[in-house]
């Protein structure tokens, strides 16, 4: 149980961040209809001896989850996201997730969406 509420809260601070890069960059609005491919770009600095993050560690599912439509509820329920780019991160609409990462004199995470034809 302790997990779920700890992803809960990962998630709730993506969403967050998400919603205020949106507004910031003038793309709350943004929607895409036909499938997508989502890049997720990591730029790391260097921390101590540790040079670069695993790519692995990237946490993809949850940013996924952070940029759909709904947020699922335990009880079945959803409820429409303010900030959402894509329908859910099933097929047909996400078809596939990408992750790099860089060594960087700051940290950031960039997340690219491309339409694609389906």
């Amino acid at each position: 149980m302790e997990n779920r509420w700890a992803y809960q809260n990962h998630l709730k601070e993506l969403v967050e961040l998400v919603e205020r890069s949106a507004r910031r960059e003038g793309l709350a609005h943004t929607h895409f209809d036909k499938p997508v491919i989502v890049t997720l770009k990591a730029e790391i600095s260097k921390v101590g001896k540790r040079k670069m993050i695993d790519i692995p560690n990237i946490d993809d599912k949850a940013i996924t989850d952070a940029i759909i439509r709904y947020q699922r509820h335990k009880k079945g329920t959803k409820e429409e996201r303010a900030v959402w780019f894509i329908e859910d991160d099933a097929n047909p609409y996400l078809k596939e997730v990408r992750k790099t990462a860089i060594l960087s004199d700051r940290n950031c995470l960039e997340i690219q969406i491309d339409e694609i034809d389906p």
